[in-house]
């Protein structure tokens, strides 16, 4: 698990380049858990123009701002049988907290 967002963000920001200089029109998703979510990493996502799907710890606040995506979210996927989020070309998938 890294130690800091700032040391997440230095790694990422390695291996973004690397796939950017490798393969420059792809899309990049990236996928983490809530201890990827920080300033330095969601500053990194955005100027390199980075999809991301990071967790966030569930809290008292966080809770009733969710509850109308979430339900529409299961009314979609009730409806269509399938998830409606496109499948990009590159999904880095960072380590877990239990990794």
């Amino acid at each position: 698990m890294m130690g800091s967002g700032a040391e997440a963000a230095k790694v990422l920001r390695h291996v973004i380049r690397r796939i950017r200089r490798l393969l420059p029109k792809v899309d990049i998703l990236v996928r983490g858990d809530s201890h990827y979510c920080s300033g330095p990493v969601l500053n990194l996502l955005v100027a390199e123009r980075c999809d991301f799907m990071l967790g966030l710890a569930v809290n008292a606040v966080l809770k009733p701002i969710a509850a109308p995506w979430k339900l529409k979210c299961k009314q979609r996927h009730a409806r269509s049988g399938r998830c409606s989020i496109p499948r990009p070309a590159c999904i880095l998938s960072l380590p877990t907290a239990t990794s």
